[in-house]
């Protein structure tokens, strides 16, 4: 009953003088076309902006596939080249015979390490090369 009360002291002695009546009028009129207009500039750039991201995700991936692909080339190639070179192969063969700590193994080390050079750090995608035994542990590394 209290609310009841109040609601109609403030209906009989603001609702009704036109000077609150014409400020009412006037918020509404400002505040409700700029919250539509907000409202709808939002949604239309928020699509604009999802359709271009959009666009520019799919040419990234497409520009990233060919890279990836390209990379993976050239890793192919220097494969290629380390399996068909003879002087490479003989060089790990007679490395695999040889005792770790003598002279002939520091040459087929020497020698393993200048065809690494020469083979595969000659191209700007590698960085190391690295040579593992059987058991995973490290045997030689070669880098720029």
């Amino acid at each position: 009953m209290n609310m009841k009360k109040i609601w109609t002291r403030f209906k009989n002695k603001h609702l009704y003088s036109i000077k609150n009546q014409l400020v009412i009028f006037l918020i509404f009129a400002t505040i409700i076309p700029i919250s539509c207009v907000q409202i709808i500039n939002y949604h239309l750039t928020s699509n604009i902006m999802s359709k271009k991201n959009d666009a520019i995700l799919s040419d990234n991936l497409v520009l990233s596939k060919s890279n990836a692909n390209n990379v993976i080339g050239d890793y192919r190639k220097l494969l290629y080249q380390i399996t068909t070179d003879d002087a490479f192969l003989a060089s790990m063969t007679l490395f695999n015979k040889t005792n770790v700590g003598t002279k002939q193994n520091t040459d087929c080390q020497n020698t393993i390490t200048d065809h690494i050079n020469t083979l595969c750090l000659m191209h700007q995608e590698v960085r190391a090369v690295g040579v593992v035994d059987d058991s995973g542990k490290t045997i030689l590394v070669g880098q720029e």
